[in-house]
């Protein structure tokens, strides 16, 4: 079940980059899939590791927020179309 809906919403995903790709708001050439793959890898970050090697103690809805907000504007600026001129 829950497998299921992962790989409804990561098509919803897929579909929606690939359609703002489609309106140049973002730009690249690797398969979409793959794309939204990594971004999932780095939203997914290394929170287990670090709470399982005891580097965290905790981990605090301000830290998910933070490093969802870190890594969507790294993520987005990966995607940047190249400016004229460039």
């Amino acid at each position: 079940m829950i497998g299921q809906t992962i790989g409804e919403e990561r098509k919803k995903f897929v579909d929606y980059i690939v359609c703002c790709r489609a309106e140049g708001c973002i730009a690249f050439d690797d398969d979409p899939f793959e794309i939204v793959s990594l971004f999932v890898a780095m939203a997914q970050g290394e929170w287990s590791l670090r709470l399982g090697t005891g580097m965290l103690d905790q981990l605090t809805d301000k830290m998910i927020r933070e490093h969802a907000q870190r890594v969507t504007r790294v993520f987005l600026k990966g995607l940047a179309p190249e400016k004229e001129g460039s």
